[in-house]
């Protein structure tokens, strides 16, 4: 347990130091890279989203993340990172705007399918 322990401490610090090194200029680094040996534990979050949406939303939702292959999960991580770059591109025009809404109709359709069937109202509130 010590030993993996250690191995993710030095994980993380290798991450530290090639993202200190991208900050300068020496390298460049990108999102999936200093994501990928990351153990993200989302634990902290399950039990506002079982509040929120639901044990039955919040099971089927972490079954199908958990069956995904590791290239399924680099597919949806970059779509996920195209959509929210395309919304921040945009942010200084008016939500009301035409370009506004199309991205914001590709995000909910992508919540919908990779996710789970999102009322407009629970949409509203992500």
């Amino acid at each position: 347990m010590l030993i993996e322990k250690r191995n993710n401490l030095d994980k993380m610090i290798g991450n530290i130091d090639k993202t200190l090194q991208h900050l300068t200029g020496e390298t460049q680094y990108t999102y999936k890279e200093r994501f990928e040996n990351m153990n993200m534990n989302f634990s902290q979050y399950e039990e506002e989203a079982r509040h929120r949406w639901g044990n039955q939303a919040f099971d089927e939702v972490s079954s199908k993340l958990n069956h995904l292959s590791k290239d399924e999960q680099v597919e949806l991580s970059d779509s996920w990172d195209s959509i929210l770059n395309k919304l921040a591109s945009l942010r200084s025009q008016s939500p009301k705007s035409k370009e506004v809404q199309i991205v914001i109709k590709q995000w909910y359709d992508f919540l919908k399918k990779n996710f789970r069937y999102y009322s407009l109202d629970a949409f509203f509130t992500v």
